[in-house]
Order: C-alpha cells, then structure tokens, then sequence
C-alpha cells in the first residue's frame, strides 16, 4: 500500500492507529512537503485531496479576483497575509477619501465594511448639523421671533449683502444671456422670477414677489405685536399690588404677574408708579458668618445665601476671605486702629501699607464692617500742562510712579493721558493673557 498516490497525497506507512468505525489511518506525503494523516477511504474517495495546502491555493485563486473591485466606498487593493484570531482574511483597502485600512475580507465582501471611518463621521456631523438647526428653529419659535417658520427680522431688513454687485437684493446679471434675473428664496424654497432686458423690470418683479410672499408674513408679525402691546401690564392693577403688598420686592411682583423683575422696574419708571425699592442685606459680620458657616458646615452656597437674604456671589466673597484666612495675615484690630489713626488714607494707601491688593482690602473692609468711607481718587483736578511737562522730563517713569507723585490713583493718570493725548509710552512688564479658541 505504501508509495501509492492519490491527488497531493502519497502513501508512506500505516500508522497502526483506527478510527471508531475500525478504519486504518495512514501517513501520507503531500507534494507541497508537509505530511498529515488521514483514512484510505477518504484517499479513495478523494475527499483528502492535500494536507490543505490546496483548499489555500484555491482560496488564494478566488481571492485575486476580487483584487480591485470597489464596494461602497472601499476599493480592494491586496491581502495582508494578516488573520484574525477565527482565521479570517484582513485585506488593505482604499477609501474615496485618499485613505487607506485594513478591514476583514468577509465584512467587505458583505458590504458591513462601507469606509474607513469618514462616512460614520460624516453621518454624525450631519446629525449634529440637523440637531443644531432643529435647536435654532426651537428657540426662534421659544422667543416667537419665527412667524409661520420665517425670520420676520431677516424678510423685512433692507440690508445688502456684502457679495451683492448689484446694489438689489435678489437681482443678478447672467453674463451668458446678457439678462437680469429676478429671484427670491422664501421658506427653502427658490423661486425664479424671470429674466430681463432691463434691470428697472427685473427689480420691479422682485418687489412685486416681496409683496406676495413677505407682505403677509410681516402683517401677522405686526398683528402679534400689536396684540402683545394689549396684554401688557395694567397699571392700575400693578399699582393696586404693590399697595396691598408694600414688602413685596420687584422679584416677587414680577413672579406674581409671570413677567421678568425687568419688566416691572421699566413699568414702575416709566409710569411713575408709587414703589419703594426694597434694600437687601448687603454687610456680613466676618466673625458671624464664620461661626454660622462652622456649625453649620452642611449648607450650601445657595442655602446660605438664602438665609442671609444676599447673593450667591457676596457668600462666596466672605467663604473666599474664610478659606484664605486673611485675617491671619492682617489684625483686623491693628487695621481698624490704623484706619481710625488714618481717616485720610485712600485705599490704595492702605493696601500699600498692609500689603496686599486694593480688591482685597475693600472685601476685607466690608466683610469685617470696618467703618471705612472711601476716599475719591481725585479730589482736585490735575493740572495738564504740568502733567504733560513732567510726562516728558521722565521718560521712564511708569503710570504707578506718577500717580504716585500726584497723589492720585492710576486709573485717573490713564483717563488723562488718553482724554488730553498726552506723551506717555507704555512700559514693558508683565504680558497680559490671551485666551485662544
């Protein structure tokens, strides 16, 4: 039986092993060199062709003709010699966008694999796209801006574009008829209006379509406001509430007749009505406050603004000087001694004593209620020409040394030199930071 050859396979010897059925099992050489195992029945009936050298062959064989072919938007260029972890081909493919990837050959062959990527980008930027518009149109129709889904602002503005060569909106030359064309675009849909020998009658039509298609729209538009204008305030019943409700702050007018604080500051000035603007708390005890915020560590920002009737911002303000514990670094009774010693010093004149910056030592002041009037900057108006001339002796001088030597502050030094174009060039220091997209 040895030497005996079927297909690939050639006999070498019996293995002395048997399948379940009592079938022997041989040892055979394949032409390509490798040797496996298999049955004389599967020999004879060629089931066993090769030690599967040939199933690659023939595969290999069907595969180089789908080299070239394009679906969707990949085009097969050659096999990787890569496998999956399945033993599934991986080929390199080239995308219509320039690039190239590497997807299975099933999933191309199947059309699963459509791109190398740029079309699921493109489907998701186009569904951000829609989602934007969608949440533009909302809010048009939220602030009822949008009148039967048009922009009444946009319709009804006289203003060209910057692109238009004609000077009229909607009027165009063809240069290759030598004609004016007359067009308007009204709810996503273009409407052409005709061509013309002469410009008069293409802008005629224009406005003739303007007429048909906008008039209507800025019509309800104008019937909505004036509707709007009707279901205004009355005043007599706002005047009659804030009466009964003297306590009532603007909020909670407003909350009361579903309008803005806005709204009803506008109407009580415009209608001269009898209000008295209700004062918030606007000094916290320092000392206070940090006790309350110790024993009662769970509350939140807005619960303590709440309680001590301010805003959200004037707490954080007093949790910022608790945090920093500022009071470590400057005595407040040593500054509250000082300021009493002191009545004449500016602000900026006990920052530069205390050391630390303007801003800080008036929350310090107020959060402290330290009794402390601020002193006006400029008590007494410079001279220019003595400004000027001091300007130009000392050339190195920054703004801080000159308000300095004029006892001013530096902001009323800028507004000088840019009100009377003074001689001053600005000093190198520190770059401010720019924030970039």
């Amino acid at each position: 039986m040895s030497a005996k050859k079927y297909n690939k396979l050639t006999i070498i010897e019996d293995t002395g092993k048997r399948t379940n059925s009592g079938n022997a099992v041989y040892k055979c050489q394949c032409d390509c060199g490798n040797t496996c195992e298999t049955t004389l029945a599967k020999l004879r009936s060629g089931h066993t062709k090769s030690c599967g050298c040939l199933i690659k062959e023939t595969a290999n064989e069907k595969f180089e003709k789908y080299v070239g072919i394009q679906k969707n938007r990949l085009t097969l260029i050659s096999d990787t010699g890569k496998r999956t972890s399945a033993g599934q081909r991986i080929v390199l493919c080239k995308c219509d966008c320039g690039n190239t990837c590497e997807v299975v050959f099933a999933k191309f062959n199947s059309g699963h694999s459509k791109s190398c990527g740029c079309l699921a980008l493109e489907k998701k930027k186009e569904k951000h796209e829609e989602g934007r518009a969608e949440k533009a149109t909302k809010t048009l129709q939220d602030k009822k801006i949008l009148i039967d889904g048009t922009n009444v602002a946009v319709i009804n503005s006289n203003k060209i574009r910057s692109n238009n060569t004609t000077g009229n909106t909607g009027v165009t030359f063809d240069n290759s008829r030598k004609k004016w064309v007359a067009q308007l675009v009204f709810q996503d849909r273009h409407y052409t209006l005709g061509r013309f020998t002469k410009k008069e009658d293409a802008i005629k039509a224009r406005i003739e379509a303007e007429e048909k298609y906008f008039k209507p729209v800025i019509e309800k538009s104008k019937e909505r406001d004036r509707m709007s204008r009707k279901a205004k305030l009355d005043m007599n019943e706002l005047q009659e509430y804030i009466n009964e409700n003297p306590d009532k702050s603007a909020k909670d007018i407003a909350e009361h007749f579903e309008v803005s604080a806005t709204a009803i500051h506008y109407h009580i000035k415009k209608y001269n009505l009898s209000y008295k603007k209700k004062k918030r708390i606007t000094s916290i005890d320092q000392r206070e406050f940090e006790d309350f915020v110790k024993t009662n560590s769970t509350l939140s920002i807005n619960e303590l603004a709440e309680f001590y009737n301010v805003t959200v911002g004037a707490i954080q303000e007093h949790l910022n000087i608790m945090h920093k514990k500022t009071s470590s670094k400057i005595n407040i009774d040593e500054l509250q001694k000082y300021i009493t010693n002191n009545p004449e010093s500016s602000l900026d004149e006990l920052s530069r004593h205390f050391n630390i910056s303007s801003r800080r030592m008036r929350s310090i002041t107020k959060a402290y209620n330290i009794d402390y009037k601020r002193k006006n900057p400029n008590p007494l108006k410079l001279n220019v020409d003595e400004l000027r001339a001091f300007i130009i002796e000392n050339p190195d001088l920054n703004r801080q040394d000159i308000a300095k030597d004029f006892n001013v502050s530096v902001g009323t030094i800028d507004n000088y030199i840019k009100k009377y174009d003074l001689p001053y060039k600005p000093k190198p220091g520190r770059k401010k930071k720019t924030f970039r997209n």
